[in-house]
């Protein structure tokens, strides 16, 4: 008995001493894991934090985890709770936002504490580095947001960018526009500004909206912006048709022959800077048949394009015309109106419209939309079978309107010099295939403007003839008289 007594005796003690001995035992481990080293002013990254318990005896803890940044980075929730019921690793992650920037040197450590239980910390030895966020300046346009099949678009972006690395722009075009000219994939390296230019033609895939976007991006730090232009489908593509039908009716109107669907004519170029370019056109496409643009930079892929408008565009007043002809619209991509130093216009005018409203050429007048028409010095200088040609003198490119209206005293049917003759680039080829043909020359070779205009006369030949019979009758009477006065001598002398 007294045995048994003891040997209880002594298992009772030993539980007793086994027990605390077996709680203190528990053991947890703070860990800081892995996070980016280098981050964005304003951004926010993750830092994760794991614990690892061992010796719990299947004992429930609730572990507090404690994240302590540095100053200058900020932790919307620096405390988390983990349970645990049995020994193992779990995680829990802390967001921080880089408020400042700098160089951080051990920028976190993190507790792990649970009541009765020894607490643990953690700390990083990384660096932080918290640097600049990029700054974009991009802008994206198109000047001819509303086209048809067939029809030339030029997208045009420049960019500014701040505290970035290399560079690159990733160019998409829809379905309904091809590219023509110009890379879908560009790196510019490591630049802070920069421009691009793509050309593009409608094509039979051409959908009412189709979005053209450039999407940017920098490495170092990552960063990226998208921008995007829409060029929609004309509300006159196809209907040459139904506009036929109605020009008679309106032709008082709008001149010209009449509602007729806006017909577009472009043409790439490069300009050198300080040089006259001269760009031809079709005068019975769009009226426009030579315009010639000097400008004080280099550029590259510049588009100019000319289109007939059948009516006046709706964001500009009328002009004060007597009769309006036409309406023509002429823009210019990549190259804006501070760019040019000078530029012409030469233009056609139907014979047979001014003979229809009774008016004569010498009160043709070119007006010019910059905020309100402007009226430009418009001299008339040659003719055809078809065309009086008239010419002017713009400080730029916008929307024009030609009419008749009373002469100023400084229009006449006089030309005045059209230009500087001394350095006519002749770009009526597309220079993207002719880019290295610009040659100064000193006089223009193919000066479309005579230096008196022709005086246009049906009977010129008519005077001509009567003039050349005046001189032969002149010279028989002047013969016959002679004759008879030499035998008058004679028969005196005989007698």
């Amino acid at each position: 008995m007294k045995i048994t007594i003891k040997i209880l005796t002594v298992l009772m003690m030993t539980i007793c001493l086994t027990i605390p001995f077996s709680f203190a035992a528990a053991t947890m481990t703070a860990t800081i894991g892995t996070y980016s080293t280098e981050v964005t002013k304003g951004s926010t990254f993750n830092v994760p934090v794991s614990v690892q318990m061992t010796g719990s005896n299947s004992t429930s803890y609730e572990v507090t985890v404690t994240l302590n940044p540095s100053s200058g980075l900020n932790c919307d929730s620096s405390v988390k709770t983990i349970s645990f019921t049995a020994d193992g690793t779990q995680s829990t992650s802390f967001s921080v936002t880089a408020v400042n920037d700098g160089t951080y040197t051990n920028p976190f450590s993190a507790t792990a504490s649970a009541t009765g239980l020894t607490s643990s910390t953690d700390s990083t030895s990384d660096t932080l580095s918290v640097i600049e966020s990029p700054s974009w300046d991009a802008t994206l346009s198109v000047e001819d947001s509303a086209v048809c099949n067939g029809d030339a678009v030029v997208v045009s972006m420049d960019f500014g960018v701040t505290s970035a690395g290399t560079i690159r722009a990733t160019f998409n075009n829809p379905t309904g526009l091809t590219l023509t000219s110009g890379s879908s994939s560009i790196n510019y390296g490591q630049i802070t500004t920069g421009s691009s230019s793509w050309s593009l033609l409608a094509n039979a895939n051409l959908a009412s909206t189709n979005t053209v976007s450039v999407t940017m991006t920098s490495d170092n730090p990552v960063s990226s912006i998208t921008r995007t232009v829409v060029v929609s489908e004309g509300p006159d593509c196809g209907s040459s048709s139904s506009s036929s039908s109605s020009s008679s009716s309106s032709s008082s109107s709008s001149g010209g022959g009449g509602v007729a669907p806006p017909t577009a004519e472009s043409k790439i170029i490069n300009f050198t800077a300080n040089m006259l370019q001269k760009i031809g056109f079709d005068p019975a496409k769009n009226m426009i048949k030579e315009i010639k643009i000097k400008s004080n930079k280099n550029k590259l892929q510049i588009k100019i394009m000319v289109k007939k408008l059948y009516s006046k565009p709706n964001d500009v007043t009328t002009p004060k015309f007597d009769k309006t002809y036409k309406y023509i619209e002429i823009t210019h991509a990549n190259l804006s109106n501070d760019d040019i130093t000078e530029a012409y216009i030469s233009f056609a005018v139907e014979k047979e419209w001014l003979k229809e409203n009774n008016e004569t050429r010498n009160r043709v007048t070119l007006l010019r939309y910059d905020q309100k028409w402007e009226e430009l010095e418009t001299n008339y200088y040659n003719f055809d079978d078809t065309y009086y040609y008239f010419k002017a003198k713009t400080n730029g490119l916008s929307y024009f309107a030609v009419g008749t209206k009373t002469p100023s005293p400084a229009q006449t049917e006089t030309p005045v010099e059209y230009e500087d003759e001394a350095s006519v680039v002749d770009e009526t080829e597309d220079a993207s295939t002719n880019e290295d043909s610009h040659e100064t020359t000193s006089t223009d070779q193919e000066l479309e403007f005579d230096p008196m205009p022709p005086v246009e006369t049906k009977s010129t030949s008519a005077i001509w003839i009567i003039l050349l019979l005046i001189i032969i009758a002149t010279g028989v009477a002047g013969y016959m008289k002679y004759g008879k006065e030499k035998l008058e001598k004679k028969l005196f002398k005989n007698a």
